[in-house]
């Protein structure tokens, strides 16, 4: 329920993001990047992981990396 709720909060925020790239306001973009650097970087982290995990040539991620242990309980999709 509670991630659900998540799920639609973010989707509707990049919804609105996307609409705020017609503009190339640079001053927002600093907003984002400074607000938003903790949840840019896990996300980034999971995303990485994933492609790790779903790619026969990229070794397997590490749990103990300081990097991304953030995302140690992130679970690939198929």
């Amino acid at each position: 329920e509670k991630m659900c709720s998540h799920v639609k909060l973010i989707r509707a925020f990049c919804d609105g993001l996307e609409y705020q790239t017609q503009f190339g306001d640079h001053r927002f973009l600093k907003v984002l990047e400074r607000e938003g650097a903790r949840f840019l970087r896990l996300a980034e982290n999971c995303i990485t992981q994933e492609k790790q995990l779903n790619s026969s040539r990229i070794g397997s991620p590490t749990t103990w990396e300081k990097s991304t242990v953030n995302a140690m309980f992130y679970r690939s999709q198929p």
